[in-house]
């Protein structure tokens, strides 16, 4: 719901960007485009105060034309995302959007900025890849988004040795659950400190992890719960991983949202983390038992993308 809320927000502020730039003498659109969302939104995994993430893919043109269509693209972006902040959805601190010129591009330089994130596997390379690699179009022409997605999985699908790398750089993100099988309690921030983190050591690993296997298996599919599906048709995972999985993804966005609303509701700052010690007793229990799930789909992901057992 709040993922459909999120993408109606930017049809609605990308149409009235458009009529007003018309009205003042812009024209209509000099190309095709399709705005997309990236991150959590690509995957429709949005939880509350999501930020901005999203880029334009345009239409290829000539050259000589650059000037004069990359402006309107780029007015368009500034509109967008502006109003997109004003009515709630606030500006991505790392500055991904199409504001941004590295995230608006026609489609044919998207394929070859892919193609030299993947052949360089830099660490920047593989951040950007990490945020764009989930992107799905919530307006415009949404054909060069399915064109796009077809490069990705066509370009990453054999990339053994990106995909080690996108594994590694997200090492940090393994399952709050310690070497005896009990709980990873937060200790260096001190209002939360016993509390854990359902987001970095919950739902990031399992949406890692799932994603690398799906890329791998040249899946398409962006939301987590598809791929995990998706990868047990393959014959990746048996039925009963699929349905741990699901349930442990199902237990910890549950518990993250209820979390989320509390605090807002409280007037408290939006967090990510939950006292266990807090929680009734069978749901502390379902709470750990899908946490053993995550540790174990990510040394999984562990050893089928760098060989190491331990």
């Amino acid at each position: 719901l709040l993922t459909r809320i999120n993408n109606d927000l930017y049809r609605r502020v990308g149409e009235a960007a458009l009529r007003a730039m018309a009205e003042e003498g812009w024209g209509d659109p000099p190309a095709a485009a399709a705005t997309i969302v990236m991150g959590s939104g690509g995957r429709g995994e949005n939880y509350l105060l999501p930020d901005q993430d999203n880029g334009f893919i345009i239409a290829d043109y000539p050259d000589s034309a650059h000037g004069r269509i990359d402006a309107f693209f780029q007015e368009l972006a500034e509109r967008l995302c502006r109003d997109l902040n004003e009515i709630g959805i606030p500006y991505c601190n790392g500055y991904c959007m199409a504001v941004n010129p590295l995230w608006r591009k026609t489609l044919p330089q998207w394929i070859s900025q892919i193609g030299t994130w993947t052949r360089r596997g830099s660490t920047v390379a593989v951040r950007l890849a990490d945020i764009f690699f989930d992107f799905q179009p919530v307006w415009g022409e949404t054909g060069l988004a399915r064109e796009l997605r077809a490069a990705v999985t066509r370009l990453v699908s054999n990339n053994r040795t990106f995909l080690r790398q996108m594994y590694q750089d997200n090492l940090e993100h393994s399952a709050a659950l310690g070497l005896f099988g009990g709980f990873v309690l937060e200790r260096e921030k001190r209002e939360y400190r016993g509390q854990v983190n359902l987001k970095y050591t919950g739902t990031l690993p399992l949406v890692s992890s799932v994603r690398l296997l799906a890329l791998r298996e040249g899946i398409e599919e962006t939301q987590t719960l598809a791929r995990i599906r998706a990868l047990a048709d393959a014959g990746v995972f048996r039925n009963n991983d699929r349905d741990d999985l699901c349930e442990a993804f199902g237990v910890v966005t549950d518990l993250l949202l209820r979390r989320q609303l509390t605090d807002h509701r409280a007037g408290h700052r939006i967090s990510y983390f939950v006292d266990p010690e807090a929680l009734p007793k069978r749901r502390r229990a379902t709470l750990l038992r899908s946490l053993k799930v995550i540790h174990a789909l990510r040394k999984r992901a562990q050893l089928e993308f760098t060989a190491h057992v331990f």
